[in-house]
């Protein structure tokens, strides 16, 4: 058990699994401009979706580096989360 200590999780599938089962408190999302053509998505299977607070975004030479908090509660009973899927069609 971690208790209070961290844990870092790379790659889409542990980290999709961790968000489902509530377990996630920040994400740190290292965005690269290359197109791979394949691979896990993220976000794409996430029933109820996932509310973020944006903590911090930075730029750098080969990525941008966007830290995210998870805030608890499902995305669907937070008005904006509900507007902005209904708007979206």
């Amino acid at each position: 058990m971690a208790r209070d200590k961290d844990i870092k999780l790379g790659g889409a599938s542990p980290v999709k699994q961790a968000l489902a089962a509530g377990l996630c408190n920040e994400l740190l999302i290292h965005l690269a401009p290359y197109l791979l053509g394949g691979g896990v998505r993220l976000f794409d299977s996430l029933r109820d979706g996932i509310r973020l607070e944006r903590l911090s975004v930075s730029d750098g030479p080969f990525a941008t580096h966007l830290r995210y908090r998870v805030i608890r509660g499902r995305a669907a009973d937070v008005p904006e989360a509900a507007s902005a899927r209904s708007a979206d069609g």
